[in-house]
């Protein structure tokens, strides 16, 4: 009798929350969604500006129970307050993003639901005009310059469907060695 409650149990925990969540909604973005993102850039090589456009492409239901949407993203950054190297640096790529939102569960959990996290993975430039690897101990091997891996992991809160404030961790290889920082900005539907 006892098993057999438990085993009823087991599969109520299993079955429930599949059913009470059945309608799995896009997060923030959505298919046909064009987002612009601007805001500080931080990173390794100096302070500036980065940001970048974004559009969504696809929405992957899984299980009924959640969702997870896809795009494609141009980014860049400018950082013109050089620090260590004393030079500025510029960058540009491409990227496939993945977003997924606690929005898509319908848990009416609202300060849950504003919450958009995102990854993405591609290529890019980065570029250094007056980087020369004579001035500097790390001698001839050290490049910045150069294409490479980009990658970003991401948070995003929503104040409206159309307007929200996010924080990246961003790093852009290139060359021999890569940048690493961050960008803190606002970003919006068009």
């Amino acid at each position: 009798m006892v098993r057999k409650a438990l085993l009823v149990l087991a599969l109520a925990a299993l079955i429930l929350p599949v059913s009470l969540f059945a309608a799995a909604n896009p997060g923030w973005t959505s298919p046909g969604n064009l987002d612009v993102a601007v805001g500080l850039h931080y990173s390794g090589w100096g302070l500036g500006v980065g940001g970048g456009v974004e559009f969504m492409f696809l929405n992957i239901p899984i299980a009924d129970v959640t969702s997870i949407q896809i795009g494609a993203t141009a980014r860049g950054y400018a950082d013109l307050l050089a620090s260590y190297w004393g030079t500025p640096a510029f960058g540009v790529g491409g990227m496939i993003t993945a977003h997924w939102s606690p929005k898509t569960l319908n848990l009416n959990f609202s300060y849950l639901a504003n919450i958009d996290f995102y990854i993405g993975l591609g290529l890019g430039v980065n570029i250094m005009p007056g980087y020369s690897s004579s001035l500097y101990y790390l001698g001839s091997a050290y490049n910045p310059n150069g294409l490479g891996i980009w990658q970003m992991e991401g948070v995003s809160y929503y104040f409206n469907p159309n307007l929200g404030v996010f924080a990246e961790y961003d790093y852009y290889g290139g060359g021999y060695t890569g940048n690493y920082g961050g960008t803190l900005g606002i970003q919006f539907k068009l």
